[in-house]
């Protein structure tokens, strides 16, 4: 017979159901009433550590306005009020609200040792977050070779845009942007700020050379500040609000 990790118990069952039980899977009596805020929370807690524990242990339930004399047996004075039974024996209470650290941390004293949580599998990294990754980290030396990863790509493939986005800045990242004047002195400024570790200097740079002149080199400067954006997404507030300064300077 499956024994239900949860269930209800009076005076007249709980030799059997708790006493006698608990010499073969520890029990947790959770002594609670229907006014009392903090066992609403508890009892679900109980629950759900009493279903993943596969079997470790029981809760059983004593409602205190039902059950007068086991309360007052036990001396319960406030609830939630948990004791804990093992081999036939309470060995251990525990009263007041109580979280699932706390919850756990209990269970540990009374030598209750939950599954581990299961591990969530690792994503694969695609060839756009190995490309991405390897330009973030500033690997200049294999610039050819990041750029043909992500040149493979195929159009069917959900990261292609965002390959695209990065390739149309290759002539950006991979050195001294050609020309000269202010855009392109800006420009090549934002690239060795990039190379140094400033990304938001970069791109700050960037912004002010598509200022100086957004046409220049087939608006090299605004596809470089969008790649920017894209790589370095992460520091969202910042770049949220660069993207609007950018839209602004452009539109």
């Amino acid at each position: 017979m499956t024994l239900l990790p949860v269930f209800d118990v009076t005076e007249a069952s709980f030799p059997v159901e708790v006493v006698e039980a608990s010499r073969e899977t520890p029990i947790l009596v959770d002594f609670w009433a229907s006014g009392c805020e903090p066992c609403r929370t508890l009892g679900p807690l109980l629950e759900r550590l009493a279903t993943e524990s596969n079997g470790a242990f029981r809760v059983a339930r004593v409602d205190t306005e039902q059950e007068l004399r086991l309360a007052a047996m036990f001396q319960v004075q406030s609830i939630p009020f948990v004791v804990a039974f093992v081999a036939g024996q309470p060995v251990d209470v525990v009263a007041g609200a109580l979280d699932e650290a706390k919850v756990k941390a209990f269970l540990g004293r009374i030598g209750i040792e939950l599954p581990a949580a299961p591990k969530d599998e690792p994503v694969p990294l695609t060839t756009l977050d190995t490309a991405s990754e390897r330009i973030r980290g500033r690997e200049l030396a294999a610039i050819d070779e990041i750029r043909e990863s992500l040149e493979a790509i195929e159009e069917e493939d959900d990261n292609h845009g965002s390959a695209v986005r990065l390739l149309e800045a290759w002539e950006w990242f991979e050195g001294e942007p050609p020309g000269d004047g202010e855009a392109v002195a800006l420009a090549r400024e934002a690239r060795q700020l990039w190379v140094a570790g400033n990304e938001r200097g970069a791109m700050e740079t960037l912004l002010a050379s598509v200022r100086a002149d957004r046409g220049w080199h087939e608006e090299l400067a605004r596809r470089a500040s969008v790649a920017l954006m894209q790589l370095h997404a992460d520091q969202t507030e910042f770049v949220d609000a660069l993207r609007k300064r950018l839209a602004i300077e452009l539109y």
